[in-house]
């Protein structure tokens, strides 16, 4: 997700929805390594 589109990816997904996908990154990229400093 861009960073233009982060704000609304929030309000459209929900709570539930952006754990879920910040654990799926953190699982796949531990070191933060790809997209440094995007959303998830």
């Amino acid at each position: 997700v861009g960073r233009i589109k982060q704000d609304w990816l929030a309000r459209e997904a929900g709570p539930v929805a952006m754990r879920v996908h910040r654990s799926i990154k953190a699982a796949l990229d531990p070191g933060n390594l790809f997209n440094p400093g995007s959303m998830f």
